[in-house]
Parts: C-alpha cells; structure tokens; sequence
C-alpha cells in the first residue's frame, strides 16, 4: 500500500514473507468498501501472476541451451 497523487491509498504491488515483490498491472484505489476493493486487489494478484508465469514460458522458450 502506498499513496497516488492525490494521497489516496493504492495497492500497486503484492511482497511476499521472503521479500520477493510483484507489481500489478494496474494499481488498485483502496476507497470505498472493504469488499469491493480487496476482491479488485485479489483479481490484480491473479492477473500479475498470470501475466508473469506467461512471460517465463515465453522467454524459456527464446533460450538456445540444452536443458
């Protein structure tokens, strides 16, 4: 969580225990219900995860070594 411009509270990342961080693809605004903003927050995991797991079989594939 972190603050836009306007000093509102944004999710634009998810870190895990160990310290690793993934960006989302779009920052979400945490205004309004709990509710509505946390399930934004869950879809934006899943699509950041989505998004990088593809990235990795796709740049795996451009490797030119012997596995």
């Amino acid at each position: 969580m972190e603050a836009d411009n306007h000093d509102r509270p944004v999710a634009s990342a998810m870190v895990s225990s160990e310290g690793e961080a993934m960006e989302f693809r779009e920052v979400i605004a945490a205004v309004g219900r709990v509710e509505d903003w946390m399930n934004a927050v869950v879809e934006a995991m899943r699509v950041a995860t989505r998004y990088s797991t593809k990235k990795a079989i796709f740049d795996y594939g451009k490797l030119s070594r012997p596995r």
